[in-house]
């Protein structure tokens, strides 16, 4: 008897407990897609893109490091500042370095699901502007970067390298 008792309220006790869907993945990604033509993709290819920013403590942190064939990558955005600060090195077959300065304006909108879960951010994206070495232009494609990876946010036209 005692044990039947015991085994009712482990049972009890067990199904009492609710499980918590909480998102692995809570950092939101936007996407940069390479264009040379309105609908037609381009492809960096003999180019190596170095992509990094700077922190608030000064140093650097490495978003994409010494990609080639690059047509299509996702970066992180930060989640506290209302202005991004990527920087894009682009070095040719010849070592020739140049470098683009990217500055990503955008509001941050937290995302609560649960109390046990950590806070997601998303994104609406309200301005980008860039020096222009290497980038002729940059084009807001869709403002909201959230956990959409697969539509890209926006496209990337770098000058005449042939």
């Amino acid at each position: 008897m005692r044990k039947s008792a015991f085994a009712v309220i482990v049972l009890v006790m067990v199904s009492a407990c609710s499980s918590i869907d909480c998102s692995i993945d809570n950092i939101v990604l936007s996407v940069y897609q390479l264009a040379k033509g309105e609908g037609i993709a381009d492809t960096l290819k003999a180019d190596t893109l170095t992509i990094y920013t700077r922190r608030a403590n000064g140093r650097d942190t490495i978003l994409l490091n010494r990609s080639v064939n690059t047509s299509l990558f996702r970066l992180p955005m930060g989640q506290t500042s209302a202005t991004d600060t990527l920087v894009f090195n682009l070095r040719d077959t010849f070592n020739a370095q140049l470098i683009d300065t990217i500055y990503i304006s955008k509001e941050n909108m937290p995302r609560f699901e649960s109390v046990d879960c950590n806070i997601m951010f998303i994104h609406n994206v309200t301005g980008i502007r860039s020096t222009h070495n290497a980038i002729d232009t940059i084009q807001i494609v869709k403002t909201l970067v959230n956990n959409d990876s697969l539509q890209p946010n926006f496209h990337i036209y770098f000058k005449n390298r042939d």
